[in-house]
């Protein structure tokens, strides 16, 4: 919400919950540092193969579970979700 807040000037009305600065800025850290849901990210290997892909993944998600829990534990089971979603509706 602090980013939200902040950097993209949302008014206060419409945001769900209490912007938290500290978090708010980590996640903007974040953002400027790995770009484009991590397009441009310079800690992982692009063009490497799909299971060192995933793997890296669950790296960044460990990073991250100790700020966001909830979406980082998840993360996983819905990938699996998906992956049998795909393939039964392909």
């Amino acid at each position: 919400m602090w980013v939200l807040k902040e950097m993209l000037k949302m008014d206060e009305k419409f945001l769900l919950i209490q912007p938290d600065q500290e978090l708010g800025r980590f996640l903007l850290d974040e953002i400027m540092l790995s770009g484009n849901f991590g397009q441009y990210d310079q800690r992982v290997k692009h063009g490497v193969s799909q299971w060192e892909k995933n793997l890296q993944r669950l790296k960044r998600d460990w990073r991250l579970v100790w700020y966001f829990p909830s979406e980082c534990l998840w993360e996983p089971v819905f990938r699996w979700y998906h992956f049998f979603w795909r393939l039964r509706h392909k």
